[in-house]
């Protein structure tokens, strides 16, 4: 978390490797969860479920 993203709130799964990344909008905090593909979708579904916003869902490789 930097001076310019104090709403800004990192996770992380324990799998390795982290090849996908969800930014969720929660008015405020902004989410981002960095992880295996498994656990980002498994993750960004469940935040649409209860009205998190996707801001930009990717592939990091």
């Amino acid at each position: 978390m930097t001076a310019q993203e104090p709403n800004v709130i990192h996770l992380a799964c324990p799998h390795t490797p982290h090849t996908n990344q969800v930014k969720i909008e929660c008015k405020p905090p902004q989410v981002v969860f960095s992880g295996c593909e498994e656990c980002a979708k498994k993750f960004f579904d469940d935040c649409i479920k209860v009205g998190g916003e996707a801001v930009k869902p990717k592939m990091m490789m």
